[in-house]
């Protein structure tokens, strides 16, 4: 298959003293933080919804492009690096 417009980043992992070691990823080596735009709907970023939202959106899906599929990813102590 070819999947037009994906983007690698070498994945990488940082030791953390009495943690769980953290995942990163650095967005600058594909290009990615050139090409974001810096633009979000205000109801994105609205907290205690977000379940009914997913769930609304999920309802909503059209059938005629396969099924639903959900990836929780884990941002704890993230950052956008620019």
């Amino acid at each position: 298959k070819k999947l037009v417009g994906l983007r690698v980043s070498p994945p990488g992992v940082v030791p953390q003293r009495d943690q769980r070691p953290r995942w990163i990823c650095d967005y600058t080596w594909s290009g990615v933080n050139m090409e974001t735009i810096r633009l979000a709907p205000k109801e994105a970023t609205q907290f205690g919804t977000c379940l009914d939202r997913v769930l609304h959106e999920i309802l909503l899906a059209d059938p005629k492009y396969g099924p639903v599929y959900l990836n929780k990813t884990d941002l704890s102590e993230g950052f956008y690096r620019e």
